[in-house]
């Protein structure tokens, strides 16, 4: 039987909400976003052994967004 191990991600880069996520090969990718007092175009990315990046970010910052995934694209 395997060990069992409790992982801790780093924290979004950016605290928000009505944020969107989606994965895309090995990777979880949470954009856009309500900050409390502004909408955020901030894209956070996880790998997965829960270690944060910060791509590239959305055009324009948004909130209430929808994602999806096509192959390697998002």
């Amino acid at each position: 039987m395997g060990d069992l191990v409790r992982s801790t991600p780093t924290a979004l880069s950016t605290a928000r909400y009505r944020l969107v996520g989606v994965s895309v090969g090995d990777y979880a990718l949470f954009g856009g976003g309500y900050t409390g007092s502004a909408k955020s175009s901030v894209v956070d990315a996880y790998n997965t052994s829960l270690t944060r990046s910060t791509p590239t970010a959305l055009s324009a910052a948004r909130q209430y967004l929808a994602a999806a995934s096509v192959g390697d694209y998002a």
